[in-house]
């Protein structure tokens, strides 16, 4: 039964998202969720959203950006919570 549960609440997730912010800056893309942001290593899968544009958003946290490896980005300094890839993007 736990399973079960389990399976439904990964799968109506998996539709819904998080509510979230999409953030842009010369350090790169960001996903903000409840004021904190994130930086995203698939940026691409961001690619037909704006700044400030509220998205549906799907991620999960990684270690390393192979993605953004080679970028230069500015000297800036963007405090985040941490490198995420992009599963899943919707509007909202």
């Amino acid at each position: 039964m736990i399973l079960i549960t389990f399976g439904l609440f990964t799968a109506c997730s998996s539709v819904s998202g998080i509510k979230a912010t999409v953030v842009r800056d010369c350090t790169g893309t960001y996903v903000r969720v409840d004021g904190k942001d994130h930086l995203v290593c698939n940026k691409d899968k961001l690619s037909s959203f704006s700044e400030g544009d509220t998205v549906l958003v799907r991620f999960k946290p990684t270690s390393y950006c192979n993605e953004n490896k080679d970028e230069v980005v500015c000297m800036m300094y963007h405090q985040h919570e941490g490198l995420v890839k992009v599963v899943n993007v919707h509007a909202k």
